[in-house]
């Protein structure tokens, strides 16, 4: 559950950080803001699609932290 946390909180510092960054290549006046905030825009879309992506096939295989144990630990258990 730990892992989820911080991969959920690396995720929305980073959508926040493209957020912000949208809004200043929005106001800059410079040849290339049209440029990066079309990539900026595309990345706000894409990145949060790839990171729901990973979050659902982890799921759905059933990933946990149960599983990440030692393995020497699992023959101390049984």
């Amino acid at each position: 559950m730990k892992k989820k946390r911080i991969f959920a909180w690396i995720c929305i510092i980073f959508l926040v950080a493209l957020y912000i960054a949208d809004l200043v290549f929005a106001l800059m006046n410079s040849d290339y803001a049209a440029d990066l905030l079309k990539i900026s825009l595309y990345a706000t879309v894409v990145i949060p699609v790839l990171m729901y992506a990973v979050l659902t096939i982890s799921r759905v295989l059933g990933y946990s932290e149960k599983d990440s144990e030692d393995p020497s630990d699992r023959s101390k258990k049984n």
